[in-house]
């Protein structure tokens, strides 16, 4: 958008930036410039009036909250997301993967950041879904997050609840191909405890149990000894989020097998069920995540083939070691491109293991602690390859051999039963009824 000649009241130009920059007066008589780090008129004239309420409402709280009030229902989408008492940032600030959601918010804000939070609707959404050259799992993840935004200016009566139904009704999720697989086989799976038995023996131990129960790898390494309940036979983990319910798992053979083994080595002082014994921070004796040697395991395993920097060179020293002693290079590992290796496919694995000991969907739902059901077949791959129900397969066979054994009837013309029934006739039968 083009600069006019003349800017307005507050606004000017530095002659070393491109940007616009604003100047105000704070509550204590000084005067403040600050960039806005765009060359738009109306995003800097947006972010003056807002610094000039932040400052009336310092100087006087009451009169602030009034003119928060009032000038909620002209707030654009782009002050919405910046607003330091309701803005949206705010309050995502503390979730996990904030950076990646940002930058989906980010994008949408370039393209509808100057309309109104009001007046966002699904032509808005649906222009900025085509012009995404991304595909449909990437465009159904922007959805989500944008409507989660949605969500949070409609709790803030800045939208519409009645037009947030209809816009998550109306914007529908784009169909996703499946390429990869999460669920390990059982070949590949017992080439994975292999390796981290005899290398890391503490993430073997978290990789049975999260096969043995399921659950995420947050909530492994946030178990902690009060959520087992054994009177109950159950381990009770608490809710992902405030009014979601706490997910309850029966207490199994192999879970009480592992637990019973952990409690070989609890530690009065360290409330978690798995955790670091020797940390690098003093104190730190909770995990945040093993996936350097979840990554170390797959890579022994042949089942991904590292490719960060340190893996690539510990791998060219190593064939250079080789070949000074006349020993061959390491040979190449052959990847299967169809596994999406990841430690949540041990989660995946969990759930195909319940549809192959016939356990009901809805069953699975409850283990798996998902609050829907479409959530839950999308984990539901069966870990066996169609080879292996020729055996199921092979029993349809009783049911065509029961048509076979009977005789099969001739086929009879029209003309061939009537002249039988002429002959009988003739012949005065008291019966009539052909049999061929």
């Amino acid at each position: 958008m083009g600069r006019p000649k003349k800017l307005p009241s507050g606004v000017f130009l530095r002659a070393d930036s491109t940007a616009l920059w604003i100047r105000f007066t704070d509550e204590f008589g000084k005067q403040i410039r600050e960039s806005t780090h765009c060359p738009d008129v109306a995003v800097a004239t947006a972010l003056l009036d807002r610094r000039k309420r932040e400052v009336k409402a310092r100087q006087h709280p009451v009169a602030g909250v009034i003119m928060g009030q009032i000038s909620a229902q002209k707030m654009t989408y782009r002050h919405f997301l910046d607003d330091p008492a309701i803005g949206y940032y705010t309050a995502i600030a503390h979730l996990k993967g904030v950076h990646e959601r940002k930058l989906v918010i980010e994008a949408f804000a370039r393209h509808a950041g100057h309309l109104l939070v009001r007046d966002i609707s699904l032509r808005t959404l649906t222009e900025y879904r085509n012009r995404q050259t991304c595909g449909p799992r990437t465009k159904n993840c922007h959805r989500a997050y944008i409507l989660h935004s949605m969500a949070h200016a409609a709790a803030h009566k800045l939208y519409s609840r009645d037009d947030l139904v209809t816009l998550r009704a109306d914007l529908k999720k784009l169909p996703e191909e499946q390429r990869t697989r999460r669920a390990f086989t059982r070949v590949q799976l017992h080439a994975i405890l292999n390796v981290a038995q005899r290398r890391y023996p503490l993430l073997y131990e978290v990789i049975r149990f999260a096969v043995a129960s399921g659950l995420r790898e947050s909530r492994i390494f946030g178990l902690r000894w009060d959520h087992v309940d054994y009177a109950r036979n159950e381990v009770r983990t608490p809710p992902k989020r405030p009014g979601a319910p706490e997910h309850i798992l029966p207490l199994s053979g192999p879970i009480k097998k592992i637990l019973n083994e952990r409690l070989t080595v609890r530690r009065p002082n360290i409330p978690w069920v798995f955790y670091n014994p020797e940390p690098r921070i003093a104190g730190k004796f909770q995990w945040s995540s093993l996936r350097e040697s979840w990554w170390n395991v797959l890579d022994e395993a042949g089942l991904r083939t590292r490719t960060d920097k340190r893996a690539v060179v510990r791998r060219v020293k190593e064939n250079a070691r080789r070949l000074a002693v006349g020993e061959p290079p390491l040979p190449e590992v052959e990847v299967d491109s169809s596994l999406s290796a990841v430690f949540h496919g041990l989660r995946h694995t969990f759930a195909s293991m319940l549809v192959d000991q016939k356990v009901p969907t809805t069953m699975a739902q409850k283990l798996l602690g998902h609050t829907d059901l479409v959530t839950t077949q999308k984990y539901l791959d069966s870990l066996r390859s169609p080879q292996e129900y020729l055996d199921d397969l092979n029993t349809l066979g009783d049911m065509l051999d029961h048509f076979i054994d009977e005789p099969l009837l001739p086929m009879v013309y029209w003309d061939d039963y009537l002249k039988v029934f002429v002959e009988a006739v003739n012949a005065d039968e008291q019966s009539y009824i052909w049999e061929p």
